[in-house]
């Protein structure tokens, strides 16, 4: 059996993913402002939305590695072990969001809820890439994917920048401010995936030709 990549572990949801959770992390409060801020609620009541939002958006990219890297264990028709790593998960959940409620300001809870979340998941992917390396005989290329998945942070973080940038030179408008930088970020992603030359745009190519 061949190393298994991250073009193996079908990674194009990883890809998705990745700039998702940036664009979360950027305009979260932006987001929480357009959607809530109407009739008795103001920009300031939908701020701690905005915080929330940018909290789980860090646990979207765990969360979806982690998903991917199960799939590993359902080829061995493995359904135990992705059952223990979902019930270890929730309880690293539980705990810490259980620490938040008791700890932390109540302006703050909720975010350190949220905070909770991408952290368990967090713990859930380095968990889950250990076992299944294992379980593969060291078989599993991690070297790439975790090359990969650096590729993909660091052209969403570059890409967030500009989309952030492109946002706050229309400052008279949340909204056209949100378009704006969706919209400069998206095609920032796009320039730098290629420039970055990241094995995930090859395979949407194929798909968009297809």
């Amino acid at each position: 059996m061949r190393d298994l990549d991250a073009t193996q572990v079908k990674t194009r949801g990883g890809a998705r993913g990745v700039p998702a959770a940036f664009f979360f992390l950027v305009f979260g409060p932006e987001i929480a402002v357009v959607m809530f801020a109407h009739g008795s609620s103001t920009e300031g009541t939908a701020a701690p939305l905005g915080e929330m939002l940018r909290a789980f958006a860090l646990g979207l990219i765990p969360f979806s590695a982690q998903y991917l890297l199960l799939r590993g264990f359902y080829a061995f028709d493995d359904t135990r072990t992705p059952f223990w790593m979902a019930l270890w998960i929730s309880v690293a959940d539980i705990v810490l969001a259980t620490a938040c409620h008791l700890w932390l300001p109540p302006r703050w809870a909720v975010t350190g809820m949220a905070a909770a979340y991408a952290v368990s998941y967090l713990f859930g992917m380095v968990v889950t890439a250990v076992r299944l390396r294992r379980r593969l005989d060291r078989r599993l290329d991690g070297r790439r994917l975790v090359r990969t998945y650096g590729k993909l942070v660091a052209a969403a973080g570059a890409a967030g920048a500009v989309g952030w940038s492109a946002a706050h030179v229309l400052q008279g408008s949340v909204l056209l401010g949100l378009v704006a930088g969706g919209a400069a970020m998206a095609l920032a992603f796009v320039v730098l995936g290629k420039a970055l030359r990241i094995r995930e745009f090859a395979g949407l190519r194929a798909l968009r030709g297809a």
